[in-house]
């Protein structure tokens, strides 16, 4: 029965790698999208990253309750760091877990750096948009006005004076 823990186990934490390995591509398409200012397109990655983050979730379940068993039949108590957890396994446990943890490891640093610059960038947008909003807001409020269709006064949106 270990056994087939250990390997389930593993299995669990390559699907989450590959997971986060597509998490991280859209996260790189969602940079370019960003930058072009394509925002139906930022929609759509936006929509598959709610797909593969429930995938994520799903294996995250099956990972915990398998984690349980496995100290319930290695009798290993509860809130051990990962290397407290992987020493009261057997050698070659760690042997199989730990090069597919720092895999996993590297994946989700360079996706949270990835998701860190999308996040920098979304912030310098709603900045622009903010500004350009309050230019418009000020515009309106300087109370000039020009004639409609109608030869009544309305306020211009934009000021053509430069």
């Amino acid at each position: 029965m270990s056994e087939s823990n250990l390997n389930e186990l593993t299995q669990i934490l390559k699907e989450e790698n590959e997971l986060y390995k597509k998490l991280l591509d859209i996260a790189e398409n969602k940079k370019e999208t960003l930058i072009n200012n394509n925002i139906e397109s930022l929609f759509e990655y936006v929509e598959r990253d709610r797909e593969y983050i429930e995938k994520v979730s799903e294996l995250e379940e099956r990972r915990l309750t398998l984690m349980s068993d496995i100290k319930d039949n290695f009798e290993i108590e509860d809130d051990l760091s990962y290397m407290e957890f992987v020493e009261k396994l057997p050698n070659h446990w760690g042997d199989k877990l730990n090069p597919i943890r720092n895999k996993l490891l590297e994946t989700l640093d360079e996706f949270h750096i990835k998701n860190e610059e999308n996040k920098k960038l979304i912030e310098e947008a709603v900045k622009f948009n903010k500004f350009s909003i309050d230019l418009i807001i000020e515009n309106l409020n300087n109370n000039e006005y020009t004639y409609n269709e109608l030869g009544k006064n309305s306020p211009r949106l934009l000021d053509k004076r430069g």
